[in-house]
């Protein structure tokens, strides 16, 4: 099964894994228990404080 990922510039899931996993480190996401524990992987969940206006470099000490 292939991912059409190029909308965003992100050519493969091993890509767009570092990408979220960055935003991750930003904290601009959250990394949160997948559903489906069996398949692996990980999941992510935007970051509460983004929406209540802190810059990205307040989310780093949220």
């Amino acid at each position: 099964m292939g991912w059409d990922l190029g909308f965003a510039g992100i050519e493969s899931v091993a890509q767009a894994a570092k990408v979220l996993q960055r935003l991750a480190e930003k904290g601009w996401l959250l990394e949160v228990q997948p559903r489906n524990r069996n398949r692996g992987g990980k999941a992510f969940v935007l970051n509460p404080k983004v929406l209540e206006g802190l810059k990205p470099e307040e989310l780093q000490g949220a």
